[in-house]
C-alpha cells in the first residue's frame, strides 16, 4: 500500500518536479541522450527559425529582424499567381509517382541483394549502389543532362525502343517527370535500401528451414519471412519523398 500511495503521490506531483527526479535517479542515461537531443535541437528545430523570412521583405545585409515586415503579402502573390495550379499539381504528381515506384524500390533491391551468395559481389553491388547518395544533386543533374542529350545513353535506349530520332530527352516537357523520378530513385535506392537489407539479414535460417518442411516454394518463402520482418521497417524508414526536392 506504501509504494501504491507512493507512486500515485508522484503522478500528482508537477511535471519538471519529477523530471528533475527522475534526472537525479538516472544521470547517465540523460547524459547519453544528450547528444542526440543536441543534433535535433541544431539542425531541426533551430532553422524552423528560419520560416519567419516569409513575413518579411527580405534583404540579406539588414537581416530578418532589420527588414519590413509585410504579413502575408508573399503569400498572397503565390495564391493569386497565374501558375499557382500547375505548380500545385506538379508538385503532386511527382510526389505521388515518388511514393510509387521510389519507396518499394529500395525494399525490392534489398531482398534482391539477400538472395546473392557471394559476398564479395553483394558487397560490391552496395558500395556502388551507395555511392550517389554522397554525391551533390548538382553534380547528379549535371550526369542526368548528359544521359539525357540527344547522344546520351538514356536517349539511345530510348530511342532504340522507341525507334524515334534521338533528341535531348529534357527539351520535351513530357519527359521530366520520369526523368526526375528515375534520378531521384538512382541517387537514393542504395542508401534507402540499408534498413531493409538488415532487417532481412537478421531473419533466423531455422524460419526458411521451417517454410521447407512446410512445402512452401521459393516466391512463398520470401513474401511470409521477409515482409512480416520488414513491416517496422517500411514504417520506420519511409520518408517525404518531397525530401529528394529540398537536398
Amino acid at each position: 500500500m506504501d509504494r501504491t500511495a507512493k507512486i500515485a503521490t508522484d503522478k500528482k506531483a508537477p511535471f519538471f518536479r519529477r523530471l528533475w527526479k527522475n534526472i537525479k535517479t538516472h544521470p547517465l542515461l540523460y547524459i547519453m541522450i544528450l547528444p542526440v537531443l543536441a543534433y535535433f535541437i541544431v539542425y531541426h528545430y533551430y532553422p524552423m527559425y528560419g520560416m519567419i523570412i516569409s513575413l518579411f521583405d527580405y534583404v540579406p545585409t539588414k537581416g530578418i529582424t532589420g527588414s519590413n515586415f509585410v504579413g502575408l503579402k508573399h503569400f498572397r502573390a503565390f495564391l493569386e499567381d497565374p501558375y499557382f495550379f500547375r505548380t500545385m499539381r506538379n508538385t503532386l504528381s511527382i510526389n505521388l509517382l515518388l511514393l510509387i515506384f521510389g519507396f518499394p524500390f529500395p525494399i525490392l533491391f534489398a531482398v534482391l541483394l539477400n538472395e546473392l551468395r557471394s559476398a564479395r559481389f553483394r558487397k560490391l553491388t552496395q558500395t556502388v549502389t551507395y555511392m550517389p547518395h554522397f554525391i551533390s544533386t548538382v553534380v547528379i543533374c549535371g550526369l542526368m543532362l548528359d544521359f539525357c542529350k540527344s547522344t546520351g545513353v538514356i536517349t539511345t535506349i530510348v530511342s532504340a525502343v522507341s525507334g524515334q530520332e534521338p533528341v535531348n530527352l529534357f527539351s520535351r516537357a513530357s519527359f521530366f517527370q520520369p526523368l526526375y523520378v528515375l534520378m531521384c530513385i538512382w541517387q537514393e535506392f542504395g542508401w534507402d535500401s540499408i534498413i531493409y537489407f538488415a532487417a532481412l539479414t537478421g531473419i533466423s535460417q531455422e524460419l526458411y528451414e521451417a517454410a521447407d518442411i512446410d512445402g512452401g516454394g521459393r516466391w512463398r518463402r520470401k513474401m511470409a519471412k521477409n515482409h512480416p520482418c520488414n513491416s517496422a521497417g517500411h514504417l520506420s524508414h519511409h520518408r517525404d519523398p518531397a525530401d529528394h526536392a529540398h537536398r
